[in-house]
């Protein structure tokens, strides 16, 4: 029971090690699918949630996507416009 309650303890510590780190890119929109919920700067393609709002994104905008990866795929967390 000691051993368990130590590793857990362990766990618990390290994690915020194993979370998601958070990462910007920022690029030309050359796509906005809001049906899909996502953005495509250059050649990357950025994944929103479902109810994220993208109706003010627009083609040719610059911006600056706040992202982490999660199963290889690159989730959208924000987005705003970037200074030019």
């Amino acid at each position: 029971m000691r051993t368990l309650i130590l590793t857990l303890g362990i766990l618990a510590l390290a994690a915020p090690a194993f979370a998601a780190a958070s990462t910007t890119a920022t690029g030309i929109v050359t796509l906005v699918d809001l049906h899909g919920e996502t953005v495509k700067l250059g050649k990357d393609t950025y994944r929103f949630a479902k109810n994220f709002d993208l109706t003010a994104v627009t083609i040719g905008e610059k911006v600056t996507v706040t992202y982490h990866v999660a199963k290889g795929i690159a989730v959208g967390t924000a987005i705003k416009k970037a200074a030019d």
